[in-house]
């Protein structure tokens, strides 16, 4: 019963007190949790619908599974500054690099994947010479470049957990 009553009285703080928290508080809050929804949005349902999909193609009996399954969980096992190391060097933001190949060969120019603040809706726009409203960039190229890293690097494992 103790737990129960503490937690009647930190609701109502926080609800008594949440007028005065925004008036107060950091402005940058709420652009905090908008990233964060972005990011939980971008990465779990992608990621359990990928591996999903792995653990049932690696459930067949085809040809070199056990090979691939190791290689899908790669990722997970190898140290995060080593992968963090091949990802960075992927998604360079110089035009050679293998990334930006890719995206040039669907007609998107070069992007600064780690370091670019623009929005990820805008770029997809102005690549088909469309016009967006200032008001859904979407989230910046950097947010993204960390979406796909996370699912590239926890997707192996998700797919162990299925198989």
């Amino acid at each position: 019963m103790v737990g129960s009553g503490f937690f009647m009285v930190a609701g109502w703080v926080s609800v008594t007190g949440l007028g005065r928290m925004v008036a107060n508080g950091d402005a940058r809050l709420f652009k905090s949790l908008l990233v964060t929804v972005f990011y939980a949005t971008g990465t779990v349902p992608i990621q359990l619908a990928l591996a999903l999909l792995l653990a049932i193609m690696l459930y067949q009996n085809i040809r070199g599974r056990s090979a691939f399954r190791v290689i899908f969980f790669i990722p997970y096992i190898t140290p995060t500054v080593a992968s963090a190391g091949v990802f960075t060097a992927l998604f360079t933001r110089r035009s050679t690099g293998f990334v930006n190949r890719l995206v040039g060969l669907v007609g998107i120019p070069p992007q600064k994947w780690l370091s670019g603040a623009e929005g990820i809706n805008q770029i997809i726009a102005q690549s088909f010479g469309l016009h967006l409203p200032a008001w859904p960039p979407g989230p910046c190229m950097a947010l993204v470049s960390i979406i796909i890293y996370n699912i590239w690097v926890f997707v192996g494992y998700d797919t162990v957990i299925f198989l």
